[in-house]
């Protein structure tokens, strides 16, 4: 038993010392990296076994570097947007859809918001809320930013609403097919899994920015206040955002986070609505949901008319592409057709200019601005009579994203500007963007505000 052991050591250790000083032979001569290993004169002065370790060494110190290299690359890659990466690594190009459109748009709009919320906090930055020529009266110039259509760049209002009529769209778009199809037991499941994953996906994010707000910014740019006082701002804070049966009502203690309840009891409201109309006929399920809409406006809620008309146009756009479906290939009805296609065209292009115009609707002396005074008596009465936050502005930029995004599904040129890969890089990273922008702002953001005024242009 004593020599077997012997033995076994003996193997071991011959093993061991082969591994550290490998024949010469083991390498490859036509390799290159063996080759230039081995072929520097200096090391055979120091000995056959020395040599050999020393190779052995430099091949592993070689490999070593390439996986450090390896490792940097895939860090690089990982921390790319993914609009520059994809040029050197994707093995094919992204599939856009029908409504990728949807995502760009939404991608700009989150920056819009940003860019809005950096300037706002300057005083010398009020030109923002007011249209151009206003300051003329009082003998203060005017800023060229604060022409019609230029504005809507810096607004951050118009963004949001098109956030919540795009939210309508899509959380009901994929139910509108299911009914169409009478799939009806699939549609039950699409809403259940819908309902049970919509308060994780809203207010996950935003509880964990509120943590990084007010525990972690205040621990690294500023002398930290007591643990419980932090601690009781992100409770505070955490329940105001989670508190949602206001529907439509801008808590403003909430800064930029004010639409996160409202996008989970609208979404909810909007579940029901969709189970409810689900067994009904085409036509009849399109007179409810408009009447839906129609109330929702006289009744002052905003928000629920946007996410009830983002159903009216899944509907609306479900019937189109199943009518398109039949005619294609009827070349007939297409030549036949060709004068009106362009008479539609124009239509709806003048229905994005409109929509447009109205996005840039001001927030502060509107009825002695020389563009939207004569908008401003047109506003329906619940929304001047009602007490809330700039709700004449709230229904205008409503009225604007209705009409910017349905003229968006009918004119395919247009939707070019939100479909190239930076477009649908930012729509990826939306949501963040919203959620992280003001305590990026909180942080690193204090000396690029005092810097940004740009003052009478």
């Amino acid at each position: 038993m004593t020599e077997y052991l012997l033995s076994r050591l003996n193997n071991g250790a011959a093993r061991a010392h082969s591994f550290l000083n490998p024949p010469l032979d083991r390498f490859d001569q036509s390799d290159e990296l063996s080759q230039s290993l081995l072929s520097n004169s200096d090391d055979y002065e120091l000995g056959e076994h020395q040599t050999r370790r020393k190779s052995c060494i430099k091949i592993a110190h070689s490999f070593s570097f390439l996986s450090v290299f390896a490792l940097l690359r895939l860090l690089v890659v990982a921390i790319t947007p993914s609009f520059i990466s994809n040029i050197y690594y994707a093995s094919k190009p992204r599939q856009l859809h029908k409504t990728s459109f949807l995502d760009g748009l939404r991608g700009y709009a989150s920056i819009i918001v940003a860019v809005f919320h950096l300037l706002i906090v300057q005083p010398s930055n009020e030109w923002v809320n007011e249209t151009w020529g206003v300051n003329e009266q009082e003998g203060m110039g005017s800023n060229l930013l604060q022409l019609p259509f230029i504005r809507v760049l810096f607004l951050g209002v118009p963004m949001v609403t098109c956030f919540f009529l795009i939210s309508g769209f899509v959380l009901s778009y994929r139910s509108v097919l299911l009914i169409r199809s009478g799939e009806h037991e699939r549609l039950s499941e699409s809403l259940v899994s819908l309902i049970f994953r919509r308060g994780f996906r809203l207010f996950l994010p935003p509880i964990a920015g509120i943590i990084f707000e007010k525990i972690l910014v205040p621990c690294i740019y500023s002398s930290p206040p007591p643990v419980w006082t932090m601690i009781s701002d992100v409770y505070a804070q955490t329940s105001a955002v989670m508190y949602c049966w206001r529907w439509d009502e801008h808590n403003v203690s909430l800064l930029h986070l004010w639409t996160i309840p409202i996008e989970f009891s609208c979404s909810m409201l909007l579940f029901l609505v969709i189970m409810g109309v689900s067994r009904l006929r085409t036509w009849m399920r399109l007179f409810v949901v408009g009447v839906l809409i129609i109330h929702s406006n006289a009744s002052g809620h905003w928000a629920v008319l946007l996410f009830m008309a983002g159903l009216f146009i899944a509907e609306t756009e479900a019937i189109i592409e199943e009518r398109r479906r039949a005619q294609k290939g009827n070349k007939s009805i297409g030549e036949r057709m060709q004068w009106i296609s362009r008479l539609q065209l124009a239509f709806w292009i003048t229905i994005f200019l409109v929509g447009l115009y109205l996005a840039g609707y001001p927030i502060h002396r509107v009825e002695i601005s020389f563009d939207f005074r004569w908008v401003y008596p047109h506003t329906p009465k619940v929304y001047l009579d009602t007490e809330g936050f700039h709700l004449p502005l709230k229904f205008w930029t409503s009225v604007s994203s209705v009409l910017v995004i349905v003229a968006l599904f009918r004119v395919p040129t247009l939707q070019k500007a939100f479909t190239t890969p930076v477009a649908q890089y930012l729509g990826d990273v939306s949501y963040s963007v919203y959620l992280v922008h003001n305590a990026v702002q909180i942080s690193i953001g204090a000396d690029i505000k005092a810097k940004i005024s740009f003052g009478a242009l």
